[in-house]
């Protein structure tokens, strides 16, 4: 059951930087706000520079990773955010399970402390 979770966690990762890659290499410049004007990001992923004297478009810079690193739609920006939508809310789903079933449980005594008597025994062995 473990092992199962485990690999479903691994999977959905894996697909949320694969799908984020896949974002990126489609528009590969991060902004603080919303405006997103040429020269107002804060980190960009790319070394190309944009020609002053002709019209430029986002697409003029977008790159390709490999499909063994990114997903196989090469700089296809809808579907990375689709596939990393989808990842981000299985992964949260998943984690949102456990949290339950953590409570609907009695695996929850594990983890929360039932007796104030543990707190000082726990700073003891700390020292």
């Amino acid at each position: 059951m473990a092992a199962g979770r485990a690999l479903l966690q691994l999977l959905l990762l894996s697909l949320l930087v694969r799908s984020g890659l896949e974002i990126l290499s489609a528009h590969p410049r991060l902004y603080w706000n919303d405006h997103c004007t040429p020269g107002s990001e804060w980190l960009k992923f790319t070394r190309k520079e944009r020609a002053k004297d002709q019209l430029w478009a986002a697409s003029d810079e977008e790159t390709s990773f490999p499909s063994a690193i990114a997903l196989p739609g090469h700089e296809n920006l809808g579907l990375g955010r689709h596939w990393h939508f989808l990842a981000d809310f299985a992964w949260l789903l998943t984690g949102l399970v456990y949290v339950l079933m953590l409570f609907v449980t009695p695996e929850w005594r594990r983890l929360i402390p039932t007796s104030w008597q543990i707190f000082p025994g726990a700073l003891a062995r700390n020292a």
